[in-house]
């Protein structure tokens, strides 16, 4: 016999030539020993690890962006063009959900700071040029 010690299933002896062995060891299917796992692999009783999962956009920062669209478009375009000075409504709306996003994303369960900042700025604007255009005529 050629080797000193017993053969495992893990083993795979190839002859090339005679006297020459060559052996190849691959990992074995399953431990040799009970309760015995093979090296870099997870038991089994291993729970799966937890995926992060990407903070969810607060939704009053969605409302800030939807109400500071209205409010630039209904100041801008529709309020010279004869339209009503209740558009700043608009503006106001962005600006109180801006805050209170913004306020609700430090906590760090939401994000969407940018969008957030982005509906208070629209909403400033917008209020801004309907107060111009009512000091205005």
């Amino acid at each position: 016999m050629l080797w000193s010690r017993r053969r495992t299933s893990g083993d795979l002896i190839a002859y090339v030539s005679w006297p020459i062995a060559v052996r190849v060891t691959h990992p074995p299917s399953q431990p040799e020993e009970p309760g015995t796992v093979p090296y870099g692999f997870p038991y089994e009783g291993a729970p799966p690890r937890p995926v992060p999962r990407p903070p969810v956009p607060s939704g009053l920062a969605k409302a800030s962006l939807a109400f500071g669209i209205v409010a630039v478009v209904l100041s801008c375009v529709l309020l010279p063009l004869g339209g009503f000075s209740s558009y700043g409504i608009f503006g106001v709306a962005a600006i109180v959900t801006g805050h209170k996003a913004r306020k609700e994303i430090k906590t760090g369960v939401y994000s969407g700071n940018k969008i957030a900042t982005v509906g208070l700025l629209l909403g400033c604007v917008g209020l801004l040029v309907t107060i111009y255009w009512l000091i205005s005529s």
